[in-house]
Formats: structure tokens, C-alpha cells, sequence
């Protein structure tokens, strides 16, 4: 099979990406498995079915991303900010959320969340 630009994956594993701005980037379908993404901007970032399985995302900023269908099993997303972020599909059952602010994220509403996410009460389900 040929790949194509547009059949082509941003492979991103296992870089780090610290502090790094990718605020407004489009990287849908990226891989970012094992990365380590501490305090990087992803505000307003195109990432929909990006996979962050086993990624650090301590304290990133995912304001305003579109995170549609992202894969986060095993990422650590501890003090992340998701402020009117799309979460809509994505499972968040087995990530470390310790003091993610979700406030205004969209999400479903047969979500459940880890009991440790803040603010969650003020997102908004589809």
C-alpha cells in the first residue's frame, strides 16, 4: 500500500515534548504513546483521534482542543487544564486526572469520571 499525505501519521512516541507551544497546531491522528508532554500547550489544537496512550501530560494546557476519539488509557493528565475542550469519545476511565480542570469540556453523558477530576459538574454533555 502507498501512503499518502493524508494517510501518513505524525509519529511523535516516546519524544519529549515539554513545555513545548503546540497551541493551534493540527495534528489529527498524531502519536504521542510514552511521550512526555509536561506543561505543553495544546490550546485550541486539532488532535481528534491523536493516541496519547502511556503519555505524560502533567499540567498541559488542552484548553479549547478537539480531542474527539483520542486514546488516553494509561496518561497521566494530572493538573491538566481542559477548559471547553471536545473530550467526546474518549475513555478517561484508566488515567491518572488528579486536579484535571474540566470546566465547560464536552463529553458524553454515560461518562463516568475518576472520583479526583475537578470541576467536571460544569462541563456540558453531547
Amino acid at each position: 500500500m502507498t501512503t499518502t499525505p493524508t494517510d501518513a501519521v505524525t509519529d511523535l512516541s516516546c519524544v519529549n515534548l515539554s513545555r513545548v507551544n503546540l497551541a493551534r497546531t493540527t495534528l489529527v491522528g498524531a502519536d504521542f504513546r510514552g511521550a512526555k508532554l509536561v506543561g505543553t500547550c495544546f490550546n485550541g489544537a486539532h488532535l481528534s483521534g491523536s493516541d496519547f496512550r502511556g503519555a505524560d501530560l502533567t499540567n498541559a494546557d488542552m484548553r479549547y482542543a478537539d480531542l474527539r476519539g483520542c486514546k488516553m488509557t494509561d496518561a497521566i493528565l494530572e493538573g491538566a487544564e481542559f477548559y471547553e475542550a471536545d473530550l467526546t469519545g474518549v475513555d478517561l476511565s484508566q488515567v491518572d486526572l488528579s486536579g484535571a480542570r474540566m470546566e465547560r469540556a464536552l463529553y458524553e453523558l454515560k461518562h463516568e469520571w475518576p472520583s479526583m477530576v475537578a470541576n467536571v459538574a460544569g462541563g456540558s454533555d453531547v
